[in-house]
């Protein structure tokens, strides 16, 4: 087989484990189990693959977790497209819309969100990733701040910088704290604080 070809083969595969430990790790822990006292045959039995694959590709719960935040950011980043593409003429029930989607994504990774967020206060390499997180969620919510800017839709003379990371940190603190533990109707209320939020931050200017 080719170098390229046995390349893409490894890193498929690997990114096959790694959905498939992400989906173990959040059954465990939203079940209770503690991250730090799991075991790796605990893990990888939930996981359905072998002991030599997990070493092979992870070496160790750390590297784990690592990579486990490459695979929620990708998985955020893609729910909060729908908020970020939303046309500058949306309307709230397109807000809601979005922002439901954003939490339920959220709530499907609360489980390994708060070990990534825990593990930051300690670890320097996770604090080192969740920073990187924060700063890829801040600059794709920039962007969409100054787009709404070129077209009228959001006031110009904001500091979309400015904006995007209150936003973002306000969000992410938001959902760590209210919508992880939240029930669907406790959601549906969030979600429409969260729309008359954001859509009042980002409205046109006042004449």
């Amino acid at each position: 087989m080719e170098p390229a070809k046995r390349e893409a083969r490894r890193l498929q595969q690997r990114a096959g484990y790694l959905r498939r430990l992400l989906e173990a790790v959040e059954r465990l822990v939203g079940a209770g189990e503690s991250y730090a006292t799991l075991s790796v045959n605990e893990l990888v039995d939930e996981a359905g693959i072998s002991r030599s694959s997990f070493y092979k590709y992870f070496g160790d719960k750390s590297t784990l977790l690592l990579a486990l935040s490459e695979t929620v950011e990708s998985d955020f980043l893609a729910g909060a497209r729908a908020w970020l593409d939303l046309p500058p003429d949306a309307g709230e029930a397109e807000y809601r819309a979005a922002f439901r989607t954003i939490f339920d994504t959220y709530r499907a990774h609360r489980a390994t969100m708060r070990l990534i967020t825990e593990g930051a206060t300690y670890d320097a390499t996770m604090r080192g990733r969740y920073d990187e997180m924060m700063r890829a969620f801040v600059g794709a919510v920039a962007q969409h701040v100054r787009r709404g800017q070129d077209v009228g839709r959001t006031d110009g003379r904001l500091d979309a910088q400015g904006v995007a990371t209150w936003l973002t940190w306000m969000l992410e603190a938001g959902q760590l704290d209210h919508i992880a533990a939240a029930t669907d109707d406790e959601v549906d209320a969030h979600v429409a604080a969260v729309t008359r939020i954001v859509s009042g931050a980002l409205a046109p200017a006042v004449a």
